[in-house]
């Protein structure tokens, strides 16, 4: 089982930010205990990915204040 966790990413820290290209809107096989507080955006197709696009997304994720908790 320990060898199962670490393969689908067991270790390492959590993601904070997760850019999700294309039509499917999961979250592609990231553990769900791993993805608790992600920030996830989906960002469309990448053949129509635009350099702004992307800028703003980051920027976006900097404004956001994460409420833990009460």
């Amino acid at each position: 089982m320990d060898d199962a966790l670490k393969d689908v990413g067991g270790r390492g820290p959590d993601p904070d930010l997760l850019l999700v290209y294309g039509p499917a809107r999961c979250h592609l096989g990231f553990p769900a205990w791993r993805m608790r507080y992600t920030e996830i955006v989906h960002m469309g197709q990448l053949k129509s990915m635009k350099y702004g696009s992307l800028v703003k997304a980051i920027y976006k994720f900097t404004t956001v204040r994460q409420n833990y908790g009460k």
